[in-house]
Parts: C-alpha cells; structure tokens; sequence
C-alpha cells in the first residue's frame, strides 16, 4: 500500500489560482490598465509568498489527487466553492 499524501500542495494550487484570478478581476474590472490598478498589484506582490507555494508544489498535486480519502475530497471540494465564490465577489 502506497504511503498516503496530504493535500497541502492542492490547497496552496487552489489559493495561488484564486488570487491571480481575483487580481485580474480587479484589474479587468474598467476595461483598461492605469496607475489606479497599482494598489491591486501591490497586494498581488504582498500575497507572493502564496503563489511561489502554489508552483513549488504544482509537482506533488498529481501524487496527492491519486489517495484521496472522501474527507480530503470534501475539503478540496469545500476550498474550490470559497475560491470561486471569493473571485465572484471580487472587484
């Protein structure tokens, strides 16, 4: 039996995804790019410490999605339905 995975490289992919979709929301949000869209870049690069997590461990979520247990499904399930309401709410 294959030693099982946590689930903390999807978690962080899944937190890096929403904060660069929330980032283009903002940014997209009146149809063009100017200086009003530096504060929404300024949190982008406060919040980097989240993203190099989410694409240092972008090599492990293939291993951690193959032993999933139902209660790590619930909580990735659980963590994409915050995110996509979070990027909803976005702007």
């Amino acid at each position: 039996m294959s030693e099982a995975k946590g689930i903390e490289s999807v978690l962080n992919l899944i937190d890096g995804v929403k904060l660069i979709a929330e980032f283009g929301k903002k940014v997209s949000a009146d149809k063009k790019v100017g200086l009003e869209d530096l504060p929404a870049l300024l949190d982008l690069v406060q919040k980097s410490d989240m993203l190099v997590k989410a694409v240092q461990g972008f090599g492990e979520v293939e291993k951690e999605l193959k032993d999933l247990s139902l209660e790590e499904s619930q909580m990735i399930l659980s963590k994409l339905f915050e995110a996509a309401k979070s990027v909803q709410m976005a702007a």
